[in-house]
């Protein structure tokens, strides 16, 4: 419903020419993307990251760089390297390695360079516990070995950050966690991963950019930056050692050029999820609002369990918990930011499920769709009985409600809202609001994050296979018909009264 409310068939999807820089036959990056953000460097280079709940990774002129942040590197001489005829897998041996199943180990160098016809350098990925000593792994990019071997030797190594969860109430499994190789139990054990009744969080990101340089928060972790001056190859993000180490969510406030962290640890380590604190000017490393002439400071929220999301506008930004929504305002002197409750039941439903368009912020809440543009008021949806009605097949699957993601379509003044339905674990459907023509539309989709054309050509989504997209290219689905047809609601072809 594009042209003044008359329905036309939806733009369709292609993907776009990609490859991993150390796996040229691989296409798809790694993991479920559940941010994405493009922009351009001083340089002109075009860049997309994306943030996966199993790595941090970045698509330059068609290729996919790993950008992952290590979270430990070190040196070790207790690898076994055993290799059979068609991979290698590797014994570990590094005290109180604390890894679990899934997650990643680059081998950056080693003593012995080939074993059994394999490449030892490369990276690998953990496929078994072995105690908390040891762990095995296996090569990500597979290579046929040529003999079966087995040689020790010497590596070094990076330990990168630790793998999240693509769903929530799956928890990650591991040494501690569960039962040792008990036979008959399901909760868990060395070598199972753990799936747990109990609700667990699934890895968000938060990225932003400061000045060319990109920052990356995954939730419930440290603030990450990446160097775009250094390019994009053997170039991986590193932290912010002087930011909160603890984060829920980050934006930049441009206002005076600060770093924002919304529900972090305080200045002592304590971590509170209603603290708010930004960092000094000009300076994303220096939070300490003690230093002489340091703006950094901090304000405690309220109202709410948890800070989820932060957006930015024209002339202040707006903060949400999963209750309430605030502001956030510049006005200098001591105080530096004044904070002012804007609403007590207006929060949001999820860390992307707000955004602003043209000084308007357009947010979807637990059971209702909100805009702000200086006063906070519902935005009507003839489609809301069946996206908040549980008994809907269409409405939003509650535990996975992190998913949704806002995103923006400015050619056809379309925000859309990407959402998980209730029997499906995945983005599987979208439901669209036409501000321009005040209509609403919604449909399937297999896309789970979406950035809008302010770099590249067209508007960018991110398949759960792992695909990235353009959009409005096409009316078709990668080649394949898109089948398409107007749906609606019983209504009366003729009033009664009449």
């Amino acid at each position: 419903f594009r042209d003044e409310g008359r329905p036309e068939k939806m733009g369709g999807w292609q993907r776009k020419i990609a490859s991993q820089e150390k796996d040229t036959t691989n296409n798809l990056f790694t993991g479920c993307a559940r941010k994405i953000l493009s922009w351009q460097a001083l340089n002109g280079d075009k860049y997309l990251a994306l943030g996966t709940h199993l790595k941090l990774e970045l698509f330059f002129e068609g290729q996919i760089y790993d950008i992952t942040p290590a979270d430990t590197s070190g040196y070790s001489v207790g690898i076994t390297f055993a290799t059979t005829d068609t991979s290698v897998e590797i014994q570990m041996t590094i005290t109180g390695h604390v890894r679990n199943i899934g997650d990643y180990v680059d081998i950056t160098s080693s003593t012995v360079a080939t074993i059994g016809g394999i490449t030892v350098v490369g990276e690998y990925k953990v496929t078994e516990i072995v105690d908390v000593n040891n762990f095995k792994c296996t090569r990500v990019v597979v290579q046929t070995a040529a003999s079966t071997a087995s040689t020790a030797t010497t590596v070094d190594y990076d330990f990168l950050l630790p793998s999240g969860t693509c769903d929530a109430g799956n928890l990650p499994g591991g040494y501690g966690i569960g039962t040792w190789n008990t036979e008959g139990v399901a909760s868990g054990g060395y070598n199972e991963e753990r799936i747990s009744t109990l609700p667990g969080e699934l890895r968000t990101w938060s990225l932003a950019n400061f000045g060319e340089d990109l920052l990356a928060c995954p939730r419930n972790e440290g603030i990450y930056t990446w160097d775009a001056s250094a390019g994009p190859s053997a170039n991986r993000a590193t932290l912010l050692s002087n930011a909160p180490a603890e984060n829920l969510f980050i934006f930049v406030s441009e206002a005076r050029r600060n770093v924002v962290s919304l529900g972090c640890t305080d200045t002592g380590g304590t971590f509170d999820p209603l603290l708010v604190r930004w960092s000094d000017t000009e300076n994303s490393d220096s939070w300490d609002p003690t230093i002489v002439n340091s703006v950094a400071g901090t304000k405690r929220l309220p109202k709410g369990s948890k800070l989820m999301s932060g957006v930015q506008t024209k002339n202040e930004n707006v903060i949400f918990s999963d209750t309430a929504a605030y502001s956030m305002q510049f006005v200098g002197g001591d105080l530096v930011y004044s904070f002012n409750e804007l609403g007590s039941k207006a929060g949001v439903i999820a860390p992307h499920a707000a955004l602003e368009v043209d000084g308007i912020v357009f947010w979807m809440g637990r059971n209702s769709f909100f805009r702000y543009d200086g006063v906070i008021s519902p935005v009507p949806c003839k489609l809301q009985k069946a996206l908040f009605n549980p008994e809907s097949p269409e409405s939003i699957n509650n535990l996975q409600r992190d998913k949704v993601h806002a995103g923006f379509n400015r050619e056809f003044f379309e925000i859309i809202w990407l959402y998980t339905s209730r029997d499906s674990d995945e983005c599987d459907r979208y439901v669209i609001y036409n501000y321009l023509y005040d209509t609403w539309y919604d449909g399937t989709m297999d896309s789970t994050a979406w950035e809008d054309r302010y770099v590249f050509d067209y508007p960018l989504e991110t398949s759960s296979g792992g695909l990235i997209q353009n959009h409005e290219l096409t009316k078709d689905d990668d080649g394949n018909t898109l089948n398409a047809y107007p749906e609606s609601a019983f209504f009366d072809l003729k009033p009664d009264n009449a």
